[in-house]
């Protein structure tokens, strides 16, 4: 057998610098350990310690990690070349201390240093800071720290603001600064107080009188920690301040003139609102203008009324209205309008029908502002009326009159004056007077239809009177090329008609003359009739290689001969029906849709018609656009519940859908396909019945396994199949086209699914999963996404404490206790005790000091609408025991008494032990109680007895009841010791003599052992167990001893005999706590 060497592992301890280490509640820190294995060698083990206790253990040797004590479950060890690295999570402000790391190699060297010293000091930032005002809370941070800012009001000047800044739980304690405009202030009042474990709260309050230089004012509340900014709440106070000034500005108007009234309050805030009264018979607009005026930060609002004015608003009345918060009423501003204007001119006479040689006399009346008159004029047919005109004769000394006398038929049409001012002219209405003279006419064609060469349909030729009075045809003179071809004399009263038929020699220019009573009138104009035909046929034509839906498109309609006459206008049809209002040559389609998908011709017009070519039909394409998308959530609320999550999707060409599972997609032989495994359940499981999430790559390969969550394409979603697996995903897609609607063709996908009941492992794999529908490129598009996310609602599943068990001692403060439930809608967390709640906060905090009747059972119970369930925590207050002493007898013959020592304390493990004077002993413990039996009973008194337990020591206890022995006994008493005393002496000597009998020459084994014996049998335990032979100052085996021996014994005192037990009972713990 291979004898295998001896492993000495030996930790040398070099001293070295501490290392001052500071983290953060909630963080994490690191404590290297360097170590060099070139030099030292490889390493046995390293061990980390807080003070005295040890915290971590790691053996690379072995590759153990083990923690301990108060950071077991919140550290691991990193290892690299030149450390070895405990990292500690969740720091918590108890995690303050010394630390140190102790390094075990495997050979020993003096020039390695084993042993490294750490000093961690933990702070906490602020759980919440809140700015207030008043007892308004305006803004406020939890944790995250930073900054806010927000804005408070309107106050009114002279309004008081008690503004507040509260920091809660920090360490150390915090600085807060407070800030108007970025300039320190000093606050009004602080008070700080620590809240528990040196953590702080701490309210700053400021008082600030408002007044009018606090416009736009910022007041900052900034929170310092270890000197750093961390938390800066500022809050911009609104001030309300009236308008300093009012004023309305009324320019000179002028009627007829645009201009503009301005009302302006100035120095306001907020900006004063401003209206007209009076503006409702004239044409206006308003314009309103508020400018921030850089003193004070107040407002300049200016409102300008636009009107035109004109003589009806002469000497009205205009307001100006404004209205401010800080008004108590409104406050108006009024102004008399004076308006120029030209004169306003009327005739007093009508229009008037003379003969020749008569007179006429025209009055014209005016009125005007300003009345001064610049001059009155008349006018003929818009021609000025002067005295060197022939026969008209002015009324020289009243201007406001015209004589007419031997009127002419050249003094017949219309007649108005005109009356000028400095603001303008007057013109009144127009007075015709009617002349009797012969007619003049007019020659026009009246086309029934287009004349076409060879078409045997007919044109008209309308002469028709144009001037003339009176306006009668009796009858008309036809002529072409200016030679008469006939004369009609069948009439109309204003017309007379010539038929011509369609040939060609009936080209040429025509013209007829009119006769009425005045007799024959001048000849018409000529006209020239020509032989029309109509356009070649249109085309339609296109730039655009391909049209795109919601494009534009532009259509040429090319045609070789626009006819005769020359086309000017153009006709577009659209499934042969006409599109009207369109007469050019390029048809523009903006906003392309289905509906345009249609057959096009076109065709130019001339006035014998249009000539339609063959129809274009114009195709457009869509890119991918959704026209139904799944909501963005999916609820489910029950188990084995069927969704169906759909997507329509418009394309052309048609696109291809897929979808997607938190961004895998969902397809045929994919990792993708998951199953359910059922297993068997109990009539008393949970709504929620155990199922195993199975996920299996490729699976589905195997055409025979039915078991797979296969995808499929049918048009039904299977229900309960019956199968020993349920199917996962379904997914049905269908193209559809809407023809009636005239609609692009679409995609219409419906994924399927049901996932039966519920386990941890189906929430956590598809609770608040993203299931998304893409519609691919179809390449006039790009691809289109939407997305729905899975929300399963269910009961709380299972109740997550901190602690089950909770041990606290009377008097301290007791730990808070956690509890959690994974449910949605989020759980109502409640607790209980006895029946009773006594918090419904997920955290159970006990605000007093533990006392002994706080031990018992608190119930956690989380609910929702679903379900409830619930989880016990054991509260177990451990106190200082007390005691008390009774005495009886034994029923022994030497009539012997009984002191017994009772106690009531938890934990019981009760250590008892009885003091006489400065003697400490230990009795006999039975059933709880220590006894110790006593023979003399007259110094009872001074027996205490004294029990501790692991939280600590009582108050002595004595026996006060004697109240049996009196008066009365005393003599008895006497004479009881006298006799006991005899024959105890008596069976000494009996005693020495037998021995010297038996056993012969040997005195030390016989009277100095007798002598020994009988010290003892006069001490008041005799007849218990053997009292101990010395003070426990070592520990050296696990017996409990009571010093009662002698005086020698007692060197250490008596409390040496407390100390002792005391550390038997630490070692006894720790030996089976170790086990």
């Amino acid at each position: 057998m291979m004898n295998l060497p001896l492993l000495c592992l030996i930790a040398l301890a070099i001293p070295g610098k501490t290392e001052d280490i500071q983290g953060t509640v909630d963080g994490s820190l690191s404590l290297v350990c360097p170590h060099d294995l070139v030099e030292c060698g490889e390493i046995h083990s390293i061990k980390w310690y807080r003070n005295t206790d040890r915290l971590f253990v790691y053996s690379p040797f072995s590759d153990f990690r083990n923690s301990e004590g108060t950071i077991k479950d919140r550290s691991t060890v990193i290892e690299s070349e030149s450390s070895s690295d405990l990292i500690i999570n969740d720091l918590l402000l108890t995690d303050n201390g010394n630390y140190r790391c102790e390094i075990t190699y495997m050979d020993v060297s003096a020039s390695c240093q084993t042993v490294y010293h750490y000093s961690i000091a933990i702070t906490a930032f602020p759980r919440s800071v809140v700015l207030s005002v008043g007892d308004e809370i305006v803004l406020e941070v939890g944790t995250e720290m930073g900054t806010a800012h927000g804005i408070v009001g309107p106050y009114r000047i002279g309004a008081e603001l008690e503004l507040k800044c509260q920091t809660v739980e920090l360490k150390p304690q915090a600085g807060v600064v407070w800030f108007l405009d970025d300039k320190i202030v000093q606050e009004t009042a602080s008070e700080t107080s620590e809240i528990d474990n040196e953590l702080f709260a701490t309210t700053s309050t400021f008082i600030l009188n408002l007044d009018k230089n606090d416009l736009a004012l910022k007041v900052s509340c900034r929170i310092k920690h270890d000197d750093e900014v961390v938390v800066d709440l500022s809050l911009e106070v609104d001030v309300i301040v009236p308008p300093e000034k009012v004023e309305l500005f009324v320019p000179e108007l002028t009627a007829g003139e645009e201009n503009e009234l301005e009302c302006r309050a100035e120095k306001s805030k907020p900006p004063a609102v401003i209206s007209w009264l009076g503006v409702e018979n004239m044409k206006h607009e308003i314009v309103e203008y508020t400018e921030r005026e850089q003193e004070a930060d107040t407002y300049l609002v200016r409102s300008r009324l636009a009107i035109l004015p004109s003589a009806e608003n002469h000497n009205s009345k205009i307001s100006c209205i404004i209205e401010h918060p800080a008004f108590d009423e409104i406050k108006e501003n009024t102004r008399i309008l004076v308006v120029k204007y030209a004169p306003v001119v009327r005739f007093s006479t009508s229009n008037q029908i003379v003969k020749e040689g008569d007179m006429i006399e025209l009055s014209c009346f005016y009125h005007a502002y300003p009345t001064n008159i610049s001059f009155i004029r008349w006018f003929h047919n818009s021609n000025e009326v002067t005295i060197e005109m022939v026969d008209l004769d002015l009324n020289m000394d009243d201007r406001e009159m015209l004589v007419l006398s031997n009127v002419t038929r050249n003094q017949a049409g219309e007649y108005h004056c005109l009356v000028s001012n400095e603001v303008g002219t007057g013109t009144s209405e127009t007075v015709l007077i009617d002349i009797l003279y012969p007619p003049m006419v007019e020659l026009t064609m009246d086309f029934n239809i287009p004349l076409v060469e060879g078409n045997e349909d007919k044109i008209t030729l309308v002469c028709s009177i144009i001037d003339g009075n009176p306006a009668n045809l009796s009858s008309v003179l036809w002529f072409q090329d200016t030679e008469q071809i006939m004369e009609s004399i069948d009439c109309e009263p204003r017309t007379c008609m010539l038929n011509i038929s369609g040939v060609r020699q009936d080209s040429g220019n025509y013209s007829c003359a009119g006769i009425n009573l005045a007799g024959l009138g001048v000849e018409s104009n000529f006209l020239w009739l020509d032989i029309q035909y109509a356009p070649n046929k249109g085309s339609v034509e296109l730039n655009e290689t391909y049209l795109v839906k919601n494009g534009k498109a532009a259509l040429l309609c090319q045609v070789d001969d626009l006819g005769n006459p020359s086309a000017s206008e153009f006709e577009w049809k659209r499934n042969e029906v006409t599109i009207p209002g369109v007469k050019v040559p390029i048809l523009n389609l903006n906003s392309l849709s289905s509906e345009m998908r249609s057959n096009f011709s076109c065709s130019a017009i001339n006035s014998v018609g249009n000539n339609f070519g063959e129809e274009y039909f114009l195709d457009i394409l869509a890119p991918p656009e959704f026209l139904r998308m799944p909501d963005s959530e999916t609820i489910i609320i029950k188990d084995n519940q069927q969704l169906n999550i759909t997507c329509q999707v418009e394309c052309y060409p048609l696109c291809s859908i897929d979808w997607y599972w938190n961004s895998k997609k969902i397809e045929e032989n994919d990792v993708m396909h998951l199953f359910l495994m059922r297993q068997d359940a109990t009539e008393d499981q949970n709504l929620f019945q155990e199922y195993e999430l199975t996920e299996k790559e490729n699976y589905g390969n195997d055409e025979n396994n039915d078991s797979s969550a296969k995808i499929i394409t049918e048009d039904i979603f299977y229900e309960n199949s019956g199968r020993e697996f349920d199917e996962l995903f379904f997914i049905h897609t269908e193209n559809f086209e809407d023809v009636e609607e005239n609609k692009f063709p679409s995609v219409i996908s419906t994924l399927s699914f049901k996932m039966g009941n519920w386990t941890y492992e189906v929430l956590n794999e598809f609770q608040f999963s993203t299931f998304s529908c893409l519609a691919n490129s179809n390449g006039v598009g790009d691809e289109i996404s939407a997305n729905t996310t899975l929300i399963i609602e269910h009961p709380p599943l299972q109740i997550s404490l901190s602690t089950e068990i909770l041990v606290g001692e009377e008097g301290n403060m007791l730990k808070t206790i956690n509890c959690s439930s994974q449910a949605y809608p989020a759980s109502q967390i409640t607790w209980r005790k006895e029946n009773t709640v006594i918090s419904e906060q997920d955290i159970l905090e006990f605000l007093s000091p533990a006392t002994r009747e706080m031990s018992g059972d608190y119930i956690c119970e989380a609910t929702n609408i679903y379900g409830s369930i619930s989880e016990t925590v054991k509260l177990d207050v451990h106190f200082v025991p007390s005691c008390y002493v009774t005495l009886s007898g034994d029923n022994s013959e030497d009539n012997t008494k009984i002191l017994a020592c009772t106690a009531e304390g938890n934990p019981q493990d009760f250590v008892f032990w009885w003091q006489r004077k400065n003697i400490t002993f230990e009795g006999q413990v039975e059933e709880g109680a220590s006894l110790i039996r006593l023979k003399n009973v007259n110094d009872l008194s001074l027996y205490s007895c004294f029990v501790n337990n692991t939280v600590g020591q009582s108050e002595p206890c004595h026996l006060t009841n004697l109240e049996y022995i009196g008066e009365r006994s005393n003599i008895l008493v006497i004479v009881i010791s006298t006799v006991l005393i005899l024959c105890i002496m008596l069976f000494i000597l009996c005693f020495f003599c037998c021995k010297n009998r038996k056993g012969g020459k040997h005195p030390e084994n016989g009277v100095e052992s007798q002598s020994k014996n009988l010290f003892y049998d006069n001490l008041p335990f005799h007849g218990l167990k053997n009292p101990p032979k010395q003070v426990l100052s070592d520990l050296d085996d696990s017996l409990t001893y009571a010093d009662v021996d002698h005086h020698e014994i007692y060197s250490n005192g008596p409390l040496a005999y407390k100390v002792a037990s005391l550390q038997r009972k630490i070692a006894e713990k720790h030996t089976e706590s170790k086990l």
